[in-house]
Parts: structure tokens; C-alpha cells; sequence
């Protein structure tokens, strides 16, 4: 049987995908406004889940836990928005756990000057 580069190609790219996209389900794109990000709503929103439930693993101070230490400094929102919807490595998909407005307040609350760094 004779191969081709068209035939090869996409099912090389097929078997890369996880790889590339973690679980292979990527988050639907959500984007974050300044004014979002900044409202005190949706930070105290974020606040109280975050210590309902990710403190469990991030510790209450975001380290230590037993999960990775956090550093919002160094992320976009739109990362943070996946991680906690689709997980990644140990961390479990919260999709299931929070509406979509749930994570994204979590994400203001990560971003947020008053996380706990």
C-alpha cells in the first residue's frame, strides 16, 4: 500500500490534538473586559467560590497546597478561564461544578489585586 503526504498529514495532526489541546476539548472562546474584570460584583463572586472550593487544593493563600502555586501576574484571564473550566493535569474540569458566569468570576477574583498571591 502506497502512503501519501494527504493522507499522512491529517492523521498525524489527529493524533497530535491532545497533545496540543490537553483533554482535546477547547474552551469556547470567552474574552474578558477591563470593566469585567474590575467589577467589585463579580471579584466577590469569585472570592466566595475560590475559598468554597479551590482552596481545598490551592490552599487558602494559593500556596501552600497541594496544588501548583498560582502567579496571576504572569497569566491572561482567558488562560485562567480554561484551566478552570477544562482542568489541567490534576486539576479537575470545573464545568460541570459552575456555570460559565461562576468561572468567569473566579477569574476576575484570580486577576483581581486582592488575590492572595
Amino acid at each position: 500500500m502506497k502512503w501519501s503526504l494527504k493522507l499522512i498529514v491529517p492523521i498525524a495532526l489527529i493524533g497530535l490534538a491532545p497533545m496540543l489541546y490537553g483533554s482535546g476539548v477547547v474552551a469556547q472562546e470567552v474574552r474578558f473586559s477591563s470593566e469585567y474584570l474590575r467589577d467589585p460584583a463579580n471579584i466577590t463572586l469569585g472570592k466566595k467560590l475560590w475559598f468554597k472550593r479551590c482552596t481545598l487544593c490551592h490552599g487558602k493563600e494559593a500556596y501552600p497546597g497541594s496544588a501548583p502555586k498560582l502567579r496571576p501576574a504572569r497569566y491572561q484571564p482567558e488562560f485562567v478561564y480554561d484551566r478552570v473550566t477544562n482542568g489541567f493535569r490534576g486539576m479537575p474540569a470545573m464545568k460541570q461544578d459552575f456555570s460559565e458566569e461562576e468561572r468567569r468570576a473566579i477569574v476576575a477574583y484570580v486577576m483581581s489585586q486582592g488575590f492572595v498571591e
